[in-house]
């Protein structure tokens, strides 16, 4: 059959002409193929591809990395109407016009929608398939997912991950939060990225606690406040009291809160 021949025949058993990517599927190729000549899966490049290249596979439209030429080859010898190529029982390569008849030698295609786990492209070879991952994946198969080392806590503070493939693992996010009364000073978020490392890592809690404005002197009153930290910072607890000869009317307690203001 001539080069189309052979294609169509391919395609209409749902596999397409052998494409060769390295020497070991040279080799099978030589070990299946029984003729002396057999058109396999390149073609002289055209459209947006010519300019890329001048070899291309038929199948996967791509451009051909691996050749296994005749020594003069290819020549497109004969007036310049040779864009087909045949393998020869050497394992060589020949440019040849695309009318020849010869023998042809398809390729079962390998690849389909469960290829590389829908996590890469995929390519296919002689008797199996390659894959090539997309960032965060890897493996044979793109099984695999990329992880970013255990992130600790910020001192006062918690961290929370979630994300489809783990805790730690590409994509997933993790949170941060202050205990109440601290700062968070960051990013208060993270992502775990392809290459394997946290897009931010600096997030803290700062020791200095929200401070509330202090209180105002009130004429014949007396005022006692206690805290861990200091008078008038996150959760300081401050009593009224008044002089000899005077009431208190209202509440005698107040409280600084995480928002920096005082309960009534």
């Amino acid at each position: 059959l001539d080069f189309q021949q052979a294609l169509k025949s391919c395609s209409e058993e749902l596999s397409g002409l052998a494409e060769v990517h390295n020497s070991e599927e040279q080799q099978y190729l030589e070990s299946v193929a029984t003729e002396n000549k057999a058109w396999i899966g390149v073609t002289r490049c055209s459209g947006e591809l010519k300019e890329e290249g001048d070899w291309c596979y038929t199948g996967s439209r791509t451009i051909v990395a691996y050749t296994s030429w005749e020594s003069g080859e290819p020549n497109n010898y004969l007036w310049y109407t040779e864009d087909c190529v045949q393998s020869l029982r050497n394992g060589k390569w020949n440019d040849v016009s695309c009318s020849t008849k010869i023998y042809y030698v398809c390729q079962k295609l390998q690849c389909n929608m469960e290829s590389c786990q829908s996590r890469g492209r995929c390519t296919d070879s002689l008797g199996s398939y390659n894959c090539s991952c997309n960032v965060g994946f890897f493996g044979g198969d793109c099984e695999q997912v990329v992880s970013c080392p255990s992130i600790r806590h910020p001192r006062h503070g918690a961290v929370t991950c979630n994300g489809a493939h783990g805790e730690t693992h590409f994509e997933s996010v993790c949170a941060f939060k202050c205990e109440e009364g601290f700062v968070l000073y960051g990013e208060e978020s993270t992502r775990c990225l392809g290459s394997g490392n946290w897009s931010f890592y600096n997030t803290t809690c700062q020791d200095t606690v929200v401070s509330c404005l202090p209180l105002k002197t009130i004429l014949h009153s007396v005022v006692n406040c206690s805290n861990t930290y200091s008078d008038y910072s996150y959760n300081s607890t401050c009593c009224f009291s008044c002089e000899k000869g005077h009431s208190w009317i209202g509440s005698r307690e107040t409280v600084c809160q995480s928002s920096g203001n005082w309960t009534d």
